[in-house]
């Protein structure tokens, strides 16, 4: 059996904790770093807690949609959303791209100072997910990892050009 598995990563932002969060709660700029060689695009968004944000990822001719559903938003500290996959109608669905992928997974994101940078935390855990999807989340955990690695270097480009 397969524990639940849950991904971890801490990187510094070389921004202030104002440029990072508006990096996460501005659509404008959520859709410049977020989500790694493909076209974000944002059919909805409502930064509130209870309020969602539906976003397609278009790559290599094909496009997979995300439903996020915000639970917890304390300013400049704490995001915690629910990332469903969905269908373009934007029902609760598998991953177009991933079938086995977990359809829900929470994820957790934390600021807090570090000196003139901020330290960002990620943290993904897929909830109520089959053995199936827990076994296809810890296969491409290695993906995951890269692709907030390179999510929150590009957050980092767009903030120190903001800031120039």
């Amino acid at each position: 059996m397969i524990d639940v598995p849950v991904f971890t990563l801490e990187r510094d932002i070389a921004a202030s904790m104002d440029q990072v969060w508006a990096a996460l709660s501005v659509p404008s700029l959520l859709g410049q770093w977020y989500g790694v060689g493909v076209e974000t695009v944002t059919h909805g968004f409502a930064f509130e807690e209870g309020g969602e944000w539906r976003t397609e990822m278009r790559f290599n001719g094909q496009c997979d949609h995300s439903r996020i559903l915000f639970k917890t938003i304390e300013e400049k500290a704490r995001l915690v959303w629910l990332h469903q996959s969905t269908d373009a109608d934007w029902q609760k669905a598998p991953s177009q791209s991933l079938p086995n992928w977990p359809q829900d997974i929470l994820t957790t994101i934390t600021l807090a100072p570090a000196g003139e940078h901020t330290r960002l935390g990620v943290s993904m855990v897929p909830v109520a997910a089959s053995l199936t999807e827990r076994i296809c989340f810890v296969e491409y955990l290695p993906m995951v990892e890269g692709g907030w690695r390179q999510n929150l270097a590009r957050m980092e480009r767009l903030l120190v050009g903001e800031a120039a």
